[in-house]
């Protein structure tokens, strides 16, 4: 009977002590919010534990180039304090499209194409990475004015790391 008691009692600790953790790493990502532009739809977010951060997905009904979404976050992390960042050429803040014959990625002023634009905190603890698309979609007839956004915090890194 002891070790039935003792048994019982080990679970409770146990079941405490995982909430209680899971408690703390849930407050300290719920205070990393990300903005939704106001004409979102089909919107997604996910936190990641491993990786210390949160992202946003959704959709907005605009034609290219989507200034609106742009215009939005660049005020939005301006007024949180958070500087652009492109020391590591990711995220030049500029409409691209991948060239099939040369494999790169080109300056381009129609869809389909990506933007991309990065942010840092001035201590560099937390990146933010912007990324925007309009993506050929055969069941979507209005694909050239669906906006694919993809937003996230992180803690900081740079795309430098592994050279």
């Amino acid at each position: 009977m002891k070790d039935k008691y003792k048994f019982v009692a080990f679970a409770i600790l146990l079941l405490v002590n995982f909430h209680i953790c899971y408690a703390e790493q849930g407050n300290a990502l719920s205070k990393i919010t990300i903005p939704i532009y106001e004409k979102a739809y089909s919107i997604t977010d996910t936190t990641s534990k491993t990786a210390g951060g949160t992202s946003v997905f959704y959709k907005v009904g605009l034609p290219f180039p989507g200034v609106e979404v742009i215009s939005f976050y660049n005020k939005v992390f301006q007024e949180q304090g958070y500087l652009p960042f492109s020391e590591d050429e990711y995220g030049n803040r500029r409409w691209e499209n991948l060239n099939p014959s040369t494999g790169n990625w080109e300056k381009t002023d129609h869809v389909p194409a990506r933007y991309i634009a990065t942010w840092v905190d001035r201590n560099r603890t937390t990146r933010i990475v912007l990324f925007i698309r309009y993506k050929y979609d055969y069941n979507d007839k209005a694909w050239e004015k669906t906006l694919l956004v993809n937003c996230s915090k992180e803690k900081y890194f740079t795309m430098n790391e592994n050279k």
